[in-house]
């Protein structure tokens, strides 16, 4: 029976959590000799995305994407902060942030599911579309 990804990032999250910190290394040192052992080192990237899942499920990480036409100042990041933590309920937040000149201004904010468009682009599609249908 072959061993999925998502069961080896199960499996090392598990060990990784209740393990002291000062035998942390050894754990995976055991985990990769594991892989080795069963031939499964070519899904170390996939049990890193797997464990990542799990890792930001179990403590309440939300990534979240911002997407701008220009970097963001620290006092806006501290908003969008503030609203994905309370509309997601999360206890901590990855925010990641791409410049997409593209949109023109304003800012699309991705995280779990949701994605909040406010971005000059879409202001205008939409307005365009409007004005088609009139």
């Amino acid at each position: 029976m072959r061993i999925k990804a998502k069961q080896y990032a199960k499996a090392l999250f598990d060990a990784a959590s209740t393990v002291e910190k000062n035998l942390l290394d050894t754990t995976l040192n055991n985990f990769c000799r594991v892989l080795i052992a069963n031939n499964d080192s070519y899904k170390i990237d996939q049990i890193f995305k797997e464990f990542d899942i799990i890792w930001n499920r179990e403590f309440s990480v939300v990534k979240t994407d911002i997407t701008s036409a220009h970097k963001i100042d620290n006092q806006t990041a501290v908003e969008i902060e503030k609203y994905v933590k309370n509309r997601s309920h999360a206890t901590s937040i990855e925010m990641e942030q791409k410049i997409d000149t593209s949109i023109l201004g304003g800012i699309i904010v991705k995280y779990g599911d949701k994605i909040y468009d406010a971005s000059l682009r879409t202001q205008l599609d939409k307005l365009r579309h409007e004005l088609l249908r009139a």
